[in-house]
């Protein structure tokens, strides 16, 4: 498993925000209600894909977890909906097909990451992105680890 490293500017999201347990996670609770809001999002967005990120909020095992639209710089979000920014960051991107989503978080995170020579970039939200076909297979799911140079 080897990723590819891209460097990406900073990005605003705006979606529907949860304080989940990862273990015991409702992924289609979570991604069903995006999907019902979808309409109001798909016109604000930057690009056609949807996100999934997890920022840290200071508890073990818990995240703050975003499922969200790219948007630009000055969108206004619509009712009951977070606004988040993400940094300019190095990523690891990793593609999996949608079936593999789990196993792979677990191997980036239990194999691969602390034999890189890298760690994790503090206050920077792991991500998903899946493009409009990623659900049907026509593309792979990119899975982002922010990471810096462990020195």
């Amino acid at each position: 498993m080897e990723p590819r490293f891209e460097e990406r500017a900073a990005l605003r999201l705006v979606g529907l925000e949860t304080r989940i347990q990862l273990a015991e996670a409702d992924w289609g609770a979570l991604w069903g209600a995006y999907h019902q809001r979808y309409d109001e999002l798909a016109p604000l967005g930057v690009d056609p894909g949807c996100w999934g990120a997890y920022f840290g909020c200071g508890q073990d095992g818990w995240v703050d977890f975003l499922a969200a639209t790219a948007v630009g710089p000055d969108t206004a979000p619509p009712s009951g909906m977070a606004v988040r920014h993400v940094p300019a960051c190095r990523w690891a991107v990793f593609e999996c097909a949608m079936p593999e989503i789990g196993a792979t978080w677990c191997a980036i995170y239990s194999e691969w990451l602390p034999h890189s020579g890298l760690v994790e970039r503090p206050g920077v939200p792991a991500m998903e992105y899946f493009a409009p076909d990623a659900h049907t297979g026509g593309s792979p799911v990119l899975i982002m680890a922010p990471v810096q140079d462990a020195s």
